[in-house]
């Protein structure tokens, strides 16, 4: 996938309102935003200061279940799942919530690999 495709997908995000902002901590190893895992074989494709999309080769279902599993584990609390479709494309979104801050899950297909776009917004 070229940088110019992924940077169009995090713009594709960004136009539903997915990414609002986005506190990334490292990029390199498997560790997403703090307290957010990454799964396991993760290629990431847009970092910047307030957005982190990665893909993995796994199916769209593991992934969620992957999420749905390990963030309670990690103190999430699940607050809601909403699904949009934008562009011909079906978009998971699976919010969180823990202390002050709300975390957005958004996943989709595209060209055999699921897209992961992990947001963190801080409340007042």
């Amino acid at each position: 996938m070229s940088i110019r495709s992924s940077k169009k997908i995090a713009g594709l995000l960004c136009l539903i309102g997915v990414l609002p902002v986005l506190i990334i901590t490292s990029c390199r190893s498997q560790a997403g935003p703090s307290g957010i895992p990454l799964l396991a074989g993760a290629s990431v494709e847009v970092t910047e200061e307030r957005k982190l999309v990665y893909t993995v080769d796994q199916p769209i279902n593991e992934v969620s279940a992957f999420y749905e599993a390990k963030m309670p584990e990690m103190g999430w609390i699940y607050v809601s799942t909403r699904t949009v479709l934008e562009n011909g494309r079906t978009i998971i979104i699976n919010k969180y919530h823990q202390g002050k801050g709300e975390v957005e899950i958004a996943f989709f297909e595209q060209e055999g690999k699921t897209f992961v776009s992990i947001l963190v917004t801080l409340l007042p």
